[in-house]
């Protein structure tokens, strides 16, 4: 009994191995041909996908470089981040085509890794094939190009995972193919813990975080900056630790749409690459935040004793902002105004058509805020979102201009009644 259990089984395995099989090569050819076009794969000989079907690489690993800080229940939440925002991209094949990135990182690599460094030759159109081939390969531009947009998308999912009290995650990637074709496909993840201090802020014990980017020769790199060199004025004649208050990480989240990790990474980066882009306010001043060239709004920095702080983040239209003042001088619209309409925060630009609405949109850009209208159309998910009419937009500011209007009337019309009785 044992034994013809045994033979069963035996033979399940094996059915399912050639099925997996069959299945790699059907997979392989649709991955040739979007690569190279077709009659390519037709050419390579039995003995050669037999070896390229021994060399796949494994599925990608997760793996606790560090379990403090860390639990497996985070590890299990990045993997799913990430397994999310990669199926929202495609890789572009340099004859037009695309492909997944869950084929991408395993079976497009494995064969443009083979193509270069495991094909000998030895039958008819080998040298067709490596011509074909060649501009995938390392050196490429193409494959510099989809390494850096694949680093990119990691670092987003990283960044999503950023706690205030526990730090930013990060990851150690050498062994996946996309770095080392002789990799075993392992991400090791680990915490960079941060230095959090409590400081009294009017009136108030407030947490902060300092500022700093990890290297991994050299540890943490913490920021420093002259208070004058964003236009804080002080006696000061050295450089400041930089820290970020709480507070200005969750009005970062509520108003941009983004997880605070990338308000520590692009001011870490910022504050690393020289002097940011800053505007003097009386007793602060504005750094200016961007996604790629959109600026999306500011982060409020003080100088607090011996210290830089990080005190808000602002949205571009908000109240403080340049382009804030600018947007209430042409429409009225005062703080609440804005709240009410919600458009003190992203989530209006991603739900509303203001770019097809031509005066909506001409409103903004002369306000200096078309980098929101642009970002939203370029970088907001809007699957599964009905782009909602502009027409209350409308209405409401035409009932603050009415307003505006009657206020006037009625003033006027004292100053008219005050002057007759007199």
């Amino acid at each position: 009994m044992k034994r013809r259990l045994r033979k069963h089984t035996d033979r399940n395995s094996r059915i399912e191995k050639i099925r997996e099989r069959k299945a790699f090569v059907e997979r392989l050819s649709v991955i040739c041909e979007k690569l190279v076009g077709p009659g390519y794969f037709q050419l390579l000989p039995t003995r050669v996908l037999q070896d390229i079907y021994c060399r796949r690489y494994p599925p990608l690993k997760f793996v606790l470089a560090s379990s403090r800080g860390l639990s497996q229940t985070e590890v299990t939440q990045f993997r799913h981040n990430l397994s999310t925002l990669l199926s929202q991209h495609q890789v572009e094949t340099l004859i037009g085509e695309y492909l997944p990135y869950s084929w991408y990182l395993r079976d497009a690599l494995l064969l443009i890794h083979y193509v270069q460094l495991g094909l000998n030759g030895g039958f008819s159109g080998a040298g067709n094939f490596l011509r074909a081939f060649q501009p995938y390969f390392m050196d490429s531009p193409w494959y510099s190009t989809w390494r850096d947009k694949t680093y990119s998308l990691i670092t987003a999912a990283l960044l999503h995972s950023h706690d205030f009290n526990k730090g930013l995650l990060d990851a150690d990637i050498d062994q996946m193919p996309i770095n080392n074709p002789l990799g075993h496909n392992t991400m090791r993840l680990f915490r960079i813990k941060p230095e959090i201090r409590t400081v009294r802020i009017d009136g108030v014990r407030r947490p902060l975080m300092r500022l700093g980017w990890y290297d991994t020769k050299h540890g943490v790199n913490w920021s420093e900056l002259m208070p004058d060199q964003i236009g804080i004025r002080s006696k000061t004649t050295e450089a400041l630790p930089v820290y970020v208050q709480q507070h200005a990480l969750n009005r970062f989240c509520e108003r941009t749409l983004l997880p605070g990790g990338f308000a520590i990474s692009f001011l870490t980066n910022v504050f690393a690459r020289g002097i940011p882009i800053y505007n003097p306010q009386k007793n602060a001043t504005l750094v200016a935040f961007f996604v790629g060239e959109h600026k999306i709004g500011y982060f409020v920095i003080k100088l607090h004793q011996d210290i830089l702080v990080v005190h808000t983040f602002l949205f571009l239209t908000n109240d403080g902002t340049p382009e804030g003042s600018r947007l209430a001088s042409m429409t009225r619209l005062q703080l609440l105004d804005k709240q009410f309409l919600g458009i003190d925060r992203m989530d209006s630009f991603v739900i509303y058509n203001i770019t097809g609405d031509d005066a909506l949109r001409q409103l903004f850009i002369k306000a200096g805020c078309e980098s929101l209208l642009n970002y939203a159309n370029e970088f907001c998910p809007r699957v599964g979102i009905d782009l909602q009419n502009t027409g209350m937009i409308h209405q409401y500011l035409g009932a603050v201009s009415g307003r505006i209007n009657a206020s006037r009337y009625e003033h006027q019309k004292s100053k008219s009644q005050s002057f007759s009785l007199k």
